[in-house]
């Protein structure tokens, strides 16, 4: 997407701007991604980033426990450069998540997901941890029969206007197919 994207500003501007990098996604993961057409915009979105809302909506494996619930823990890289969670701070950054069950179905679990703070991996390790990994997640413990596609989609943006100051809200719809699970290859486009 930040190739087609890139392209396009590029093009549009005859080569005067550039596309800036402010919120991004896992390759395999759906949803709003932000980007900057400079970099000033991106400093000052990026000053304002604790004030950021973001929403997802997950599908995970399992049940969990409770209807609600916050996961808290610290997040380090670990081996393969997989996250994971540490005991002792050196190192490790906070992580804070936010969960509320939307809908129980046969087997699975649709959560909608806020988190308080951003960490790499963040959504993915703490589900995984609560027992209820990601639906197509195997590098976090899920089941290998559905094949590639995680069921995590940042469906909502909430971000503090760079220029204006006004609170802005983006949303993007639950995609097509994403309670729907299957053991073919979900090829990406």
């Amino acid at each position: 997407m930040y190739k087609v994207l890139k392209d396009f500003v590029n093009q549009r501007s005859g080569g005067r701007q550039r596309l800036h990098v402010v919120h991004r996604l896992d390759r395999e993961v759906s949803g709003i991604v932000l980007f900057a057409k400079n970099g000033k915009v991106q400093q000052q979105i990026k000053k304002n980033w604790k004030g950021t809302k973001k929403r997802y909506h997950a599908l995970v494996e399992g049940r969990p426990e409770k209807e609600r619930g916050t996961i808290q823990s610290w997040l380090r890289e670990g081996v393969d450069r997989k996250m994971a969670s540490s005991d002792k701070p050196a190192g490790a950054k906070l992580a804070v998540t936010h969960y509320r069950v939307m809908k129980r179905l046969n087997g699975h679990t649709l959560l909608e997901i806020e988190t308080e703070t951003g960490r790499k991996n963040q959504v993915r390790v703490h589900l995984a941890e609560m027992g209820c990994p990601l639906v197509g997640d195997r590098r976090y413990g899920a089941d290998a029969n559905v094949i590639r596609r995680i069921r995590l989609h940042a469906f909502y943006l909430g971000i503090t206007h760079p220029v204006d100051g006004r609170f802005v809200e983006f949303e993007s719809p639950m995609p097509q197919g994403f309670l729907v699970l299957g053991n073919k290859d979900e090829k990406y486009k």
